[in-house]
């Protein structure tokens, strides 16, 4: 049987008596017969694992001759747990001599009380409550809680944890039998559990939305006092969950490509209980592909804060590009499942910086120099430039400048042109061509 703590009820007389109104009708009948429960008894005094069973016993008599029994009549029995809430009440009966027995299973000690409510019929008036105090006697308790087939599994997933409960008595383990025992997940209450069987076994299910250390232990609400048992825990089982992902993020439309790049974005996990968290700790990993078929590079990672977002750079390379982020396969534990965001498309542009010379040689002008895209203090290269420039001229003493031609760039971004000689100012101006930048050289003078 369970008995369940409810609300405290404040005096037991008051819980189980029941006033007797006298009506009109009856105001000439005789004075009531005075009773009194005698030889009450409760036993045993103190109630343990496999001896749980009490009997209350005694005789119901007249007061004023306690020889003369009171046969065949109903009486009220309760029982309490030490003033933790509302009894439970229960009926007996008186034999033909007014004896008494009856008897009541609990795994918790208590009150134990009687009364008669009398009866009009035969006269007979309500006796005082008789009640005694039986304890517990806890005997240690050992609780083994069998391993989960899989110690990884999807947020949301119902678990079904099952063990066996028993006492160490002094006839050996025994069963501990209809005893609730609790869910814990690394050392707090889950709200979860179930009650044990005869044999000791019980079966609880939980909902995992997140994983640990889980243990069962015998009814975690119950002062120890109370119970023929002591409390424990089992062994812990570990089980982790994993979490759905999803994962956004942002880049630059347009960039250069020696300027810092930097990738950002937010990861979510789904908790399996309809929505979504922000995932923190989670690494993430940024790839691009130049399009039109480029393959996938790895550029960059970053690792999320606490409200699942990220921030990171990432090395590029010229040209139309295709980015996209994963959520990699993360270390054990509460893992997060991996995934990919969708793509993005951006284009990254590639700095020019010309440099000339001019000289006369043979009769000829020669117009020489390089396109580079290391300028500066931006050593990186990205290759050598290929494209087209453009040469200019005008004359020692003018200002206008004529167009003489357009050479390509060859091996390393270098140039040459040349034609009859001229004596004036040269400059090569590099028009900004797929996805390089435009730049114009220094203005160089021949004599």
């Amino acid at each position: 049987m369970r008995v369940f703590r409810l609300a405290a009820i404040g005096m037991l007389a008051a819980a189980l008596a029941m006033p007797a109104v006298a009506s009109p009708a009856l105001a000439a009948t005789p004075t009531p017969i005075p009773t009194a429960i005698v030889n009450f008894a409760v036993t045993p005094s103190a109630i343990s694992v496999g001896n749980t069973q009490v009997t209350l016993s005694g005789r119901l008599v007249e007061s004023a001759d306690p020889s003369a029994g009171v046969p065949n009549e109903p009486l009220t029995w309760y029982f309490i747990i030490a003033a933790e809430g509302t009894p439970e009440i229960g009926l007996g009966s008186t034999g033909p001599d007014g004896t008494f027995i009856i008897r009541y299973t609990t795994t918790v000690g208590g009150i134990f009380g009687v009364q008669f409510a009398g009866d009009s019929a035969t006269g007979y008036a309500v006796s005082p409550v008789v009640s005694t105090d039986v304890r517990a006697d806890p005997d240690p308790t050992s609780i083994t809680l069998n391993p989960q087939p899989d110690s990884l599994v999807p947020a949301g997933t119902v678990l079904t944890f099952t063990g066996k409960a028993e006492a160490e008595t002094a006839d050996g383990m025994q069963p501990l039998a209809d005893v609730f025992i609790g869910i814990l997940r690394n050392g707090v209450a889950t709200g979860y559990g179930g009650w044990t069987a005869a044999d000791g076994t019980f079966a609880a299910t939980v909902t995992a939305y997140s994983g640990g250390a889980w243990q069962a232990v015998d009814d975690l609400g119950w002062p120890q006092a109370y119970t023929v048992y002591q409390q424990s825990r089992s062994n812990s089982v570990q089980v982790n969950v994993q979490y759905k992902t999803r994962t956004d993020f942002s880049v630059p439309a347009r960039q250069e490509a020696h300027a810092t790049f930097t990738v950002s974005g937010h990861v979510q996990g789904w908790n399996g209980n309809g929505y979504w968290f922000g995932a923190g700790g989670v690494l993430v990993n940024f790839y691009y592909r130049v399009l039109p078929a480029g393959g996938w590079v790895k550029a960059g990672a970053a690792r999320t804060d606490a409200s699942g977002t990220f921030r990171g750079t990432a090395k590029v390379r010229p040209g139309y590009l295709r980015w996209q982020v994963q959520v990699p396969r993360q270390s054990p534990g509460d893992v997060y499942l991996p995934s990919a965001s969708g793509t993005h498309d951006n284009f990254i542009t590639d700095q020019t910086c010309t440099s000339i010379g001019v000289r006369n040689s043979g009769g000829r002008t020669i117009v020489s120099g390089t396109v580079r895209d290391s300028c500066g203090s931006k050593t990186q290269t990205f290759g050598a430039v290929k494209g087209a420039v453009k040469v200019y001229y005008h004359p020692r003493g003018t200002t206008t400048w004529r167009y003489l031609s357009q050479v390509s760039t060859g091996s390393g971004g270098t140039f040459s042109y040349s034609r009859g000689v001229l004596r004036g100012y040269f400059v090569v101006v590099f028009p900004a061509q797929g996805y390089y930048l435009a730049s114009k050289s220094n203005v160089a003078y021949v004599s």
